[in-house]
């Protein structure tokens, strides 16, 4: 679950309308098609209700070896009450823990055990659960699902319940009460909507609310809402028609059909006057603006022209907002604009990160001015038919992923009764035009809004308009904003204006299923899996000397095409750390023959976004866009005002990245580990990047953007003869330089444990990273180093995860991982959490006793070893099932420079690992008594408990500044 904030990313208009256009269409159709000719395709589906009122979708694609399973209730925060919010949310988390017949623990480690992935999510307007499964496994995902459906509340019992409610607490902190300006969706929620709006609270709920939830509430909300009448499935993928159907007979069949839900009435909402907010956080440096404004919801035939206002604001560098604060004024580092549906209300928001300096003041009155001149001067053609491009391209690329397509067939059936609603939903995007949007902009971003001021704790000065009356909705520690505190910044005013949701009786009465004649106790038994067959990697090389890797892949009409550049983590002079990435900007920054505005044109023309080192797009448009990466990487101009800018904006960057805490964390831990001076654990800083000259940027260029430290890798529908020839029209005479890369110096190993504390005052959780150096990627154990950690920390079900998520709920996730690099350069062990302040002793004494029973008291059993080596072995067909994991597969093989077989041998690596193997690659690797123990947090709050625990010194950390 993501805030309001978080999702309005820059080019979020863009991004989400193409989340909602993401459908199928035949290679030979799109290939034929033109922007004028241009037709939204449709899906294959099949729909149809069960007795007991399940309604079932079914669309089968047998191009790929796996099978979605995707059910969604038509329940969210938006069907809450106040004083009982975050009840759907709860709920997602309550629904893992097992039912009548999966044991607690069960649902996830099966899914595991048999090589699927599963989630679920819950928003304002539905809750779902999902799993994507080799096409083997239907049956036992729907086995899964039924179970909790139909048996959830014959084993949830209030340690359950109190367990989950820990897990969503933790989730809170570490996604809300813990983050900068965290709490910016709730208040700008309970302002822009009436208190009796149930869109006004968060989906994650409240601290208070979720402390008085009963066992009885969450009952009655499970009997509500969790029945078939109110239910949805969609299975997509590989499988066979009738034997779905008779699975879901056999499964859902029988569950009772559950009550008429009523749902909430809630009229549209406006806002008569403008309500101005200060939200403080002394977790923040940089202070941020919010402009919102209520709109439409998801059925409004204005959404569509909304979603393009957004992208004529904000979506590039030639975008109106994005130029203007971004480029020509240099006022700010981030632009986002977007419009947000709901399926009853909606909102449009304008997203602003100033410059550290810049004013909150001018920003909005440069806002309003674009938006007062907007109005007088429409947007052009031009302007509009780049939306549209990206339109079109992203619903040709929304082919791939059996769990994207069933999520827009769900997404139509449940809010609009079509599966097919996507069709129209796009076709009337491809239809907007200048003057819609311009009507849009006048009917709807008017002068009641919210504006929220985000500013560091005491600096309420740099409000916009500090001289205008605000209203601070600074929450109290894991509280979120009282309406009483909203309700001063004008809602009793506006109060008379806004909607009610009014919340009908509902029946608590079940209808009655089918006859049950089957023993659900017994997990199905699937048949034998597919062979799994990596698509054939064939090698070629270029005149210039540069081999490319290819893969031809028919099925999606698009082309994937990376330059795996070999940078080496020494390229940064000491000194002059950051110049790599300041390179890497600047070759978006114009070419010989392009400026910088040309080539954001260029790319808005074609609907993707062409870096200089790749892109991703419709076969259409793959020859144009290999031209334009081709310019961007061979020719570019380097002007200097564009790297006065880049080093200006970066070093905002910098200062906004120091608030989060996982980026504390993680400089805390590479300085700890490979030492200050090692090219791994350097990073830029302010003084680095302002030593940074235009001679720096052209020598790196020349050293390391050569032909020798290139490979290409292509990917998709194209035929590697075609291929080779198209690369050989762009870069057949780039040939100068030579091989420019040095391994960096072997750090010394870690010493005896220590504790780097750094200070994060007022921190309502603690980051915590416990690691050490570890082997090389050509280690002859590397199989069963792999293997031991799946089981330890890298799997949901591993021995991290459910001590301190499941057994202890001191946090919402625990995780560990080796990171490999090329040989000769070491690996890093890292385990990772984020705690609850007051269990951060007791997290690193877990963490700690975890990593010691692992080498001695209590090793890997074989069962652990055969669920990790499934976890694994199984998922291989949901790693490569769209062209952009089969091409992203095959640039890590190139980058790390492994044999492009690798793939084709990794099964038999992999069984050969015994548990002897595991458990002596554990005692040779993992030393508790040698690792670096990291927490960031308040140091007032955990310092003594820390070192209370006599695991090693602790070091207090001085804070990472400038410099």
């Amino acid at each position: 679950m993501r805030s309001l904030r978080a999702r309005l990313a820059p080019a979020a208009a863009l991004a989400l309308l193409i989340a909602a256009a993401c459908h199928l269409v035949s290679p030979a159709v799109a290939r034929a098609q033109t922007p004028q000719a241009f037709h939204v395709p449709r899906l294959p589906v099949e729909r149809y209700t069960l007795p007991n009122g399940l309604t079932v979708l079914l669309s089968r694609d047998t191009a790929v070896s796996v099978v979605a399973v995707d059910v969604w209730y038509h329940v969210g925060s938006k069907n809450e009450r106040p004083g009982r919010t975050g009840f759907a949310h709860l709920f997602e988390h309550v629904m893992f823990q097992g039912s009548k017949h999966i044991p607690n623990g069960q649902h996830i480690k099966i899914i595991e055990n048999i090589g699927g992935e599963m989630n679920g999510s819950t928003t304002e307007d539905r809750t779902n659960y999902y799993e994507t499964v080799p096409s083997n496994q239907l049956e036992t995902a729907l086995w899964l699902e039924s179970d909790r459906m139909g048996f959830l509340l014959d084993s949830l019992d209030q340690s359950k319940l109190d367990a989950q409610r820990g897990v969503v607490q933790n989730e809170r902190r570490q996604r809300v009460d813990n983050q900068p300006f965290g709490s910016a969706d709730e208040v700008t929620r309970a302002a822009l909507y009436a208190a009796t709006n149930p869109y006004s609270w968060p989906v994650i709920g409240s601290m208070a609310d979720l402390r008085a939830a009963t066992l009885d509430d969450v009952k009655q909300f499970f009997r509500t809402y969790y029945a078939p009448t109110n239910a949805t499935i969609a299975i997509v993928g590989d499988f066979d028609p009738a034997k779905a159907k008779a699975l879901v007979a056999k499964y859902f069949g029988p569950i009772p059909a559950g009550p008429t839900v009523h749902r909430p009435d809630i009229a549209p909402t406006r806002l008569p006057v403008q309500k101005r907010l200060v939200l403080q956080d002394q977790k923040a440096t940089i202070p941020q603006l919010s402009m919102i404004w209520p709109t439409v919801r998801r059925a409004s035939p204005d959404r569509a022209a909304l979603a393009a206002l957004g992208d004529v604001l904000t979506h590039d560098r030639t975008s109106r907002l994005t130029k203007l604060l971004v480029y020509d004024r240099q006022l700010a580092t981030d632009v986002g604009a977007g419009q947000l549906s709901y399926e009853s209300n909606g909102s449009f928001e304008i997203s602003v990160t100033p410059r550290p300096g810049s004013s909150l003041t001018v920003i909005e009155h440069l806002v309003d001015s674009t938006l007062a001149e907007f109005a007088k001067t429409p947007p052009t053609a031009h302007e509009v038919d780049r939306y549209k491009a990206g339109v079109r391209v992203g619903v040709v690329l929304g082919l791939d992923g059996s769990m994207r397509k069933a999520e827009i067939l769900l997404r139509g059936q449940v809010f609009a009764k079509d599966p097919l609603e996507y069709v129209g939903s796009n076709e009337r995007a491809l239809a907007v035009t200048p003057i819609d949007v311009s009507r849009v902009l006048g009917r709807y971003i008017t002068k009641g809004r919210v504006v929220l001021s985000m500013v560091p704790a005491g600096q309420v000065a740099l409000a916009a308009d500090p001289a205008k009356p605000h209203i601070d909705v600074t929450p109290t520690p894991e509280a979120a904003p009282s309406a009483a505190t909203v309700a001063s910044a004008g809602r009793d005013a506006a109060a008379k204006h806004a909607p009610t949701a009014k919340h009908a009786p509902t029946a608590s009465v079940r209808g009655s299923g089918t006859p049950e004649t089957f023993d659900r106790m017994k997990p199905p038994v699937a048949a034998p899996p597919k062979t799994l067959a990596f698509p054939a990697v064939e090698t070629r090389t270029l005149r210039n000397g540069v081999v490319v890797a290819l893969i031809e892949d028919h099925r999606t009409p698009a082309v994937s095409v990376s330059a795996v550049l070999d940078v080496p983590p020494t390229a940064d002079p000491i000194g002059k750390s950051g110049l790599s990435s300041l390179v890497g900007g600047m070759l978006t920054e114009g070419t010989a023959t392009r400026t910088a505005d040309q080539v954001a044109d260029a790319m808005a023309d074609l609907g993707s976004d062409v870096g200089p080192t790749g892109f991703y797009t419709i076969s259409a448009n793959a020859d144009s866009a290999l031209a334009l990466m081709a310019d961007q990487l061979r020719h570019p101009a380097f002007p200097e005002p564009a790297l006065t800018r880049l080093k200006a904006n970066q070093a905002a960057q910098l200062q906004e990245a120091r608030q989060d805490p996982e980026y504390l964390a993680g400089r805390v831990f590479d300085r700890a580990v490979y030492g200050a001076d090692h090219p791994y654990a350097r990073a830029a800083n302010e003084r680095a990047i302002a030593s940074v000259t235009p001679d720096d940027v052209r020598r790196f260029y020349d050293s390391y953007y050569r032909p020798p430290n290139v490979k290409f890798v292509v990917a998709g529908d194209v035929t590697p003869d075609s291929a080779v020839a198209k690369l050989e029209r762009q870069f057949d005479d780039w040939t100068s330089g030579t091989k420019a890369r040095v391994a960096p110096a072997a750090p010394a190993p870690v010493g005896t444990t220590t504790i780097q504390l750094y200070d994060r005052p007022g921190s309502p959780q603690s980051v915590i990273m416990v690691g050490a150096l570890g082997p090389s990627r050509d280690t002859p154990d590397f199989y069963a180093i792999k293997l031991m950690n799946i089981a330890f920390g890298g799997a949901f079900s591993s021995r991290l995860n459910l001590n301190l998520r499941e057994q202890h709920h001191f946090t919402y996730g625990a995780s560990s991982d080796f990171e490999f690099r090329r040989p000769p350069e070491p690996s890093t062990f890292r385990a990772s959490t984020a705690v609850e302040t007051s269990k951060t002793d007791s997290a690193v004494a877990e963490t700690a006793r975890e990593l010691r029973e692992l080498r001695d008291a209590r090793p890997l059993t074989d069962a652990e070893l055969n669920f990790a080596r499934s976890s694994v072995v199984k998922t291989l067909p949901l790693r490569f099932e769209t062209l952009p994991a089969r091409a992203q597969a095959v640039e890590q093989l190139v980058g790390d420079e492994l044999p492009l077989d690798y793939y084709t041998k990794l099964v038999p690596n992999y069984e050969r690992v015994t548990a002897a193997a595991a458990e002596t690659a554990a005692r040779t690797h993992l030393d508790p008594g040698h690792v670096v123990i990291v927490v960031v947090g308040d140091r007032k709050a955990i310092e003594d408990g820390l070192r209370a625990l006599n695991v090693g010194p602790v070091v207090v950390v001085p804070p990472l500044g400038e410099n």
